[in-house]
């Protein structure tokens, strides 16, 4: 088993560093308020706040959304494997 090198691993970190900051800013920005997401410069330390998710899955439409989603979703899967499945 041939053993990696050190740039190796560099390169996969600088490579996946940026694929990961970008999961963590969408995830910081659901605790933050509207002022502190389009804030300049960027806030990294903020009173966290349960307000977005107290507005979406309080508003009556919510449910409504998911299920037009899963819908589209499943019938857009449905169809793939239609046209799929033979071709394989």
């Amino acid at each position: 088993m041939k053993k990696t090198s050190f740039p190796s691993y560099l390169l996969i970190v600088a490579l996946i560093i940026p694929v990961l900051f970008h999961f963590v800013w969408m995830f910081l920005s659901a605790f933050k308020t509207q002022l502190d997401i389009i804030s300049w410069p960027p806030k990294f330390a903020f009173a966290p706040t349960l307000q977005n998710f107290q507005r979406v899955f309080g508003e009556q439409s919510y449910m409504k959304y998911l299920i037009n989603s899963s819908i589209v979703a499943f019938s857009a899967v449905a169809f793939s494997l239609m046209i799929g499945l033979p071709a394989a």
